[in-house]
């Protein structure tokens, strides 16, 4: 007479975050964090934006090239690329929203206990064309990014839109009810430089600018690269 074998399976239940097994035992699911995220490189060439300085009152200095960004292919094309810009685009304004660049470190009077949690924010809308406004989703991909933008606008103290074209136009008065508070405080400028210049350097000094926004060659030495 032999004894009957009994098995035993460890079932494993995942609930929520936690994963129950049949010892009772807890496993964390790691949490995504937005902000240390490395994006890609060819989503940081292909969608600019930069730490450029500060401004007169150590307020961060951020431009968004936004007539570059031809996010037509990635919306079209939709999948894991999508997700990726769209996870760029969440660090875009968490990094706004946390202050990623509120402390001047470069001048020996500002304060560096205190980080300053508004930033200013330049949007080029040069070279915008109508192929990004060819296609219904794309523009209205371009359309949600301004309205998620305009969640933000509380942590931005004044912005400037320039290079704006008859292209930009159109988007601007398409994604108007969505960034109504946004517009409020953005000063818009057309595509001539002679009189856009001259409204940015008002508030922030020159060599806090690289020279296609009004610095003279040789004084903007900070490193131009997508933050």
């Amino acid at each position: 007479f032999s004894s009957p074998r009994i098995h035993c399976q460890v079932i494993a239940v995942t609930t929520g975050n936690k994963t129950l097994t049949g010892d009772n035992q807890k496993e964390p699911v790691p949490k995504f964090n937005i902000i240390d995220w490395e994006p890609p490189v060819w989503v940081k060439t292909k969608f600019p934006y930069f730490h450029s300085g500060y401004d007169y009152d150590d307020k961060p200095v951020i431009v968004l090239q936004w007539g570059k960004w031809n996010t037509l292919p990635i919306v079209s094309k939709g999948g894991e690329d999508l997700q990726i810009l769209n996870n760029y685009c969440d660090q875009f304004f968490a990094r706004i929203q946390n202050g990623t660049y509120g402390k001047n470190h470069s001048n020996p009077k500002s304060n560096l206990e205190k980080t300053v949690d508004q930033t200013v924010l330049i949007i080029d809308l040069d070279g915008l064309n109508g192929d990004q406004l060819s296609s219904r989703s794309n523009v209205l991909y371009q359309i949600q990014f301004n309205g998620k933008m305009n969640k933000v606008r509380d942590y931005i103290a004044y912005g400037f839109q320039i290079n704006v074209n008859p292209f930009g136009l159109f988007l601007l008065n398409a994604a108007k009810q969505s960034t109504s508070s946004l517009i409020d405080i953005m000063e818009i400028h057309g595509t001539n430089s002679a009189k856009w210049k001259p409204a940015l350097l008002r508030k922030i000094p020159f060599n806090q600018l690289p020279p296609q926004y009004g610095a003279k060659t040789g004084l903007w030495n900070m490193k131009q690269e997508n933050i």
